[in-house]
């Protein structure tokens, strides 16, 4: 394939990348969908109930007529008779000699508590009953398993249990602070409210708009990469088919020489020991390939050079390192380019730091530093559609530094802006070319938007499309044209992001932000930059 250069400075590159929510790793349910496994337990089922089928402290829990507060209460199999645990109490519940009323009354070991109350062992007495010191507030729609890690925040789960008046009969159970409102609503551990009473929390604009409950089900991982689950991360080899070492201890002191070594149809796993390999590469071929470092500190392997695309003679042509090998991977290690832009003195500083037209690769623990253009996901063409996922995963950069026009989908990761080249903000941060015909770019899930501590509050833009060869406003067609496709949904965005208008003008075309014509949606966000 032959590459044009972008010439438009900071303006020109775009790559359709897809982020889906990207704070807390085990939350938001099935990797799909961040809220998709509602399961039986949430809030209070069979076995937490204390006396009727769905609850933690449900119509029989805690003070009903029949319970804890007659005579014989707080001990016989009645238990669960009668009224609510709220409702109902009588002159004689909870006052009597006998009963559960005295001072422990309806929390006390033996009231609502104790293993005959209720009428089963697991009802009113374990640690998720009405009554224990753990009352509907604890284990009740807050525990990891409870309307947070395993519910992903699904509106029938956690938000009606464990936080209703019937719960626990405490009208604050489930419903603390953190309930439906933290940071990673819809999926952290202390998220005992519903997704879509967060979400409504966040108005839809016509310079940020945001996804409905229902429409974000269409905008999951899943959706992105099709039947190709790489979600589970790289699972590295017992022992390596080469090694790199700069010591001269491995199979090549340099990577490019063990790279010359992969041929054939098995994945070659290449162990790169810690050390800075100051080498520019380009591979090719069929053969599957995994570079790796052995430690998780993905610092100790740099992979570096230093091109633009002015002394390269184009954009692809700058990059430090690239592959089109399908199922390339590489974990534990890091990517840059590192340019000096001003002792160069380029007028097109573009500098890609790794450019990847393969399909399926996977990049876990991997670090991409640069500033104009770090990391260029691209394709073999136009009617190609090419599946990247990353996973933990840093990217650094100041103008369009994730770009290009495969799908993309990042979790669990962190885009930061590097205030150092551009004192004056003006950054955007993401600029995919998705084609018009293909429904996904970039999905950014439970990811973070960070940046230096220089750079300014409330001047980011989130990104802008690239629209790619399409010189003017005018010449731009929704059917045929490129138009970047871009969710942010569950993640959490720095104070330097754009509140009112964070998607910028098209790089290339100069076509402007308009919500009916670009595909840059919001889900569930939360931080200073979010609302």
């Amino acid at each position: 394939m032959v590459y044009s250069s972008r010439f438009l400075a900071t303006t020109l590159l775009a790559t359709t990348f897809v982020f889906l929510g990207c704070t807390n790793s085990g939350q938001g349910g099935t990797s799909p969908t961040g809220g998709n496994t509602t399961t039986s337990s949430t809030g209070g089922q069979v076995k937490s109930s204390g006396g009727s089928p769905g609850s933690g402290g449900q119509v029989a829990t805690g003070g009903s007529v029949g319970s804890g507060g007659t005579p014989s209460s707080g001990g016989n199999s009645a238990g669960g008779a009668g009224g609510s645990g709220e409702s109902t109490t009588t002159s004689s519940t909870g006052g009597q000699p006998a009963t559960g009323g005295q001072t422990s009354t309806g929390g006390a070991t033996a009231t609502g508590g104790t293993r005959q109350t209720g009428g089963s062992s697991a009802s009113g007495g374990t640690i998720a009953s009405g009554g224990s010191p753990a009352t509907g507030g604890m284990q009740t729609g807050g525990t990891a398993a409870t309307g947070g890690r395993s519910t992903g925040g699904v509106p029938s789960t956690g938000g009606a249990t464990g936080g209703t008046k019937a719960t626990g009969g405490a009208i604050a159970t489930g419903g603390a602070s953190a309930t439906g409102g933290a940071s990673a609503t819809g999926g952290s551990s202390a998220t005992g409210g519903s997704t879509a009473q967060a979400c409504a929390s966040i108005a839809s604009t016509a310079t940020r708009p945001q996804l409905s409950t229902a429409d974000a089900a269409n905008y999951t991982t899943a959706k992105y990469l099709g039947d190709w689950n790489p979600t589970s991360g790289i699972t590295l080899p017992g022992s390596p088919t080469y090694t790199v070492a700069t010591d001269g201890s491995g199979d090549s002191t340099t990577v490019k020489g063990a790279l010359a070594k992969a041929t054939g149809s098995s994945r070659v796993n290449i162990l790169i020991k810690a050390g800075t390999y100051r080498e520019k590469i380009n591979i090719s071929g069929s053969t599957p390939i995994t570079l790796y470092g052995a430690d998780a500190d993905a610092s100790k392997v740099v992979i570096v050079y230093g091109d633009s695309a002015d002394s390269a003679g184009g954009t692809p042509q700058s990059a430090t390192f690239t592959v089109s090998n399908p199922g390339f991977q590489a974990k534990n290690l890091t990517f840059s380019n590192d340019l000096d832009e001003n002792a160069s003195g380029c007028t097109n500083c573009q500098a890609v730091a790794f450019y990847g037209t393969g399909d399926k690769q996977v990049f876990d623990n991997v670090r991409f530093i640069g500033n104009q253009d770090t990391v260029y996901f691209d394709t073999t063409g136009t009617s190609t559609i090419a599946h990247v996922y990353l996973k933990s995963c840093f990217v650094q950069g100041d103008t369009d530094y994730i770009f290009g026009r495969a799908t993309v989908v990042l979790e669990d990761s962190e885009m930061n802006y590097s205030s150092l080249r551009k004192p004056t903000n003006a950054g955007r941060q993401f600029a995919p070319s998705t084609a018009a015909a293909n429904k996904y770019g970039y999905l950014f899930n439970r990811c973070k938007f960070t940046a230096d501590a220089a750079t300014l509050t409330n001047k980011i833009y989130l990104g802008r499309s690239w629209d790619q060869n399409v010189a003017t406003a005018a010449d731009w067609n929704a059917s045929t044209s490129p138009n970047g496709q871009a969710v942010i949904r569950e993640s959490e965005l720095g104070a330097h992001i754009r509140l009112a208008d964070p998607w910028a003008a098209a790089a290339t075309s100069g076509r402007a932000y308009d919500a009916s014509t670009n595909r840059f949606y919001e889900y569930c966000n939360t931080g200073p930059g979010a609302v």
